[in-house]
């Protein structure tokens, strides 16, 4: 049985300073939610936001990212997404907005003070 309209859920979990995980649907339900929530977080110097748990977008839920980008862009905060779902990559892509977005390659992460960091590392 799949979800109905209204189901959706999402949470944004801390996984380590500067570092939250975003977990559920970011979606016309969630979209608010989560732009409020990222928001709160873009207080320090640099956020890092991984979607690997995001396990349904649409159109709304990615204009959130965009407008949080935008935010944090605009405050100067160093702001990057990691381990992007490909539905999610792909509708970015078809969308036009892939390169608007910080979007780092798989195994190469940046830390919120914008290091780049590979798997292996501490």
């Amino acid at each position: 049985m799949g979800r109905r309209r209204g189901d959706a859920d999402l949470r944004l979990e801390a996984i380590a300073p500067g570092r939250h995980a975003l977990r559920g649907d970011l979606s016309v339900e969630t979209a608010r939610m989560f732009w409020e929530q990222g928001h709160r977080l873009l207080g320090g110097t640099g956020l890092v936001l991984d979607l690997a748990g995001v396990e349904r977008a649409d159109s709304a839920g990615l204009a959130a990212l965009v407008a949080l980008t935008r935010e944090a862009r605009a405050g100067g905060i160093r702001l990057s997404f990691v381990n992007i779902p490909a539905q999610l990559r792909n509708l970015a892509s078809v969308s036009g907005v892939e390169a608007l977005l910080p979007l780092e390659a798989a195994g190469r992460e940046t830390s919120p003070e914008g290091h780049h960091q590979t798997e292996s590392s501490p």
